[in-house]
């Protein structure tokens, strides 16, 4: 018997203040059958994590005021179940090892290619990070 893991009720929010790159993320995960909410800030991002529950939290580096990085250190103290992806246009080895070693689930270079965030999204699923699952 063949079982395949499909994520089921996946709260996703995308932390990224252009929002020509928010509102493409936010249409390829629900594309995937992704629930998503999109912020342009990490003060927003803190306001509706307060709110709401999520999975997943997909942010960019360079955000203004509050960096990705101190959003990744902050959500790691108050939601420490969330996988937390953090996007950068920067190729600096420095902030990738600094994600890593702050938690993040990973860290993926812009402009976003779909098939790295899908498997990306796909390792967070397989692994059972969170609660995702279902069997078909």
């Amino acid at each position: 018997m063949h079982t395949d893991k499909r994520p089921e009720h996946v709260n996703v929010l995308i932390v990224e203040d252009n929002s020509s790159v928010r509102n493409s993320l936010k249409g390829f995960l629900k594309l995937l059958g992704l629930t998503c909410h999109s912020v342009s800030s990490a003060e927003e991002a803190f306001q509706a994590t307060e709110n709401n529950e999520y999975n997943i939290v997909i942010t960019d580096y360079m955000l203004p005021g509050i960096n990705g990085l101190n959003l990744l250190d902050a959500l790691a103290t108050s939601t420490p179940g969330t996988k937390v992806i953090l996007l950068t246009g920067y190729s600096n080895a420095k902030i990738r090892v600094r994600a890593m070693q702050a938690g993040a689930w990973a860290c993926l270079s812009k402009p976003i290619e779909p098939d790295e965030l899908e498997q990306t999204l796909r390792g967070v699923f397989q692994t059972n990070a969170c609660s995702l699952y279902h069997e078909a």
